[in-house]
């Protein structure tokens, strides 16, 4: 049987903390354009780390991580949960 499947390590080339960056860029068509830890636009988000993104809704900051093919939130689960 074939299987298709790949090791995703990471989802783009963005800078870290850097506007207007494309993130996401090799799993989606149309990649989304990031913020930055200080200009916290809501609804956005901004690369930390190769691995590490946080997502800026209007009451808090969600942290997410790409660990062993898997992308989780990581923040505490209340805040996890706002975004369900």
């Amino acid at each position: 049987m074939l299987q298709n499947s790949f090791n995703l390590t990471k989802f783009d080339s963005a800078k870290i903390d850097t506007k207007d960056e494309e993130l996401f860029k090799y799993i989606l068509e149309n990649p989304f354009k990031s913020t930055s830890a200080k200009d916290k636009e809501v609804g956005k988000w901004a690369k930390m780390t190769s691995s590490d993104y946080i997502f800026f809704t209007k009451n808090s900051i969600v942290k997410f991580s790409l660990k062993n093919n898997i992308f989780e939130c990581i923040s505490p689960e209340e805040i996890c949960k706002e975004l369900e």
